[in-house]
């Protein structure tokens, strides 16, 4: 039965990709799949199973993000396919590209935060949760930049509350900048503070490194490494994204609002990175 209501809910989403759908609707939809799978795993268990048990989350996760991965493919074939129907065969060849660095990105976030909070992470039994969140809001952010897009040019006034939508769900708490703050913030303004996290982020891994035993040590050079790749993708991705916004017939206005999405998205999941290789108050150092 809980497979039946997994694979409807899917349905609805994939079908109503192509038809008006706001990005909180997707939001709600994506977790609605995640309830049913979690607990079609969960009631296979014994009875009193943590529902952090590492055999059931290593059961769950995956299930889940294949989903998101299904979908995210869909809406990648149906505008490819809409953009080779239209013959715009330079916009086609820039979208397959965006796609192709999307997923390397992607790959390569989930190569280091493995590394980081596997390594680095203080409370080990969150792990998996650590590892699932990041990578889940990362894969499906391509959805929902993806809809703010197609929606906003059916209808441009579809354009802010869904980046309202995406900031408010996105925005890390703790964050220094208000959400009021991102949202009237230009393109350039939010790439200044990605650079900035970047900073951070390396900064926080260095420190790590240089406090931990010789096994961390180690691990912490694969993960520097990772890192610099994982930004490498990042910007490339970026960057695509920006000139397929630009390639479009929105106005510039609406362009720019839109061009942010990457770049906020990224911010969140930096600052949750940065915030993860943090010592607890009071823990020795690996040395």
């Amino acid at each position: 039965m809980t497979k039946k209501i997994i694979m409807a809910i899917f349905a609805i989403l994939i079908s109503n990709i192509g038809l008006a759908i706001t990005n909180e609707e997707i939001i709600s939809q994506g977790a609605a799949i995640q309830k049913a799978i979690f607990d079609k795993h969960f009631n296979k268990t014994p009875s009193g199973t943590s529902r952090k048990d590492s055999n059931l989350l290593n059961s769950v996760f995956p299930e889940i993000i294949t989903n998101l991965d299904k979908i995210n493919r869909n809406i990648y074939d149906r505008e490819f396919n809409k953009l080779a129907s239209a013959k715009e065969n330079s916009r086609k060849s820039l979208f397959r590209k965006m796609y192709v660095q999307f997923n390397e990105y992607i790959v390569e976030n989930s190569k280091f935060s493995r590394s980081i909070f596997s390594n680095f992470l203080q409370e080990k039994d969150d792990l998996q949760a650590y590892l699932y969140t990041n990578i889940y809001l990362s894969i499906e952010a391509f959805n929902l930049n993806m809809n703010t897009y197609l929606e906003g040019q059916k209808n441009s006034e579809t354009i802010e509350p869904n980046i309202k939508t995406v900031i408010d769900y996105l925005y890390y708490n703790g964050d220094e900048k208000s959400k009021e703050d991102y949202q009237k913030m230009s393109n350039g303004e939010i790439a200044e503070i990605v650079d900035k996290e970047y900073i951070k982020l390396y900064e926080a891994l260095e420190k790590r490194i240089s406090e931990g035993n010789h096994v961390e040590k180690k691990m912490g050079n694969n993960a520097r490494t990772s890192l610099k790749k994982m930004e490498k993708f990042y910007r490339q991705y970026d960057k695509s994204f920006e000139e397929y916004i630009d390639g479009s017939g929105l106005k510039k206005e609406d362009k720019e609002k839109i061009k942010k999405l990457v770049k906020f998205e990224n911010i969140a999941s930096l600052k949750f990175m940065t915030k993860s290789l943090e010592k607890l108050e009071g823990e020795e150092s690996g040395q």
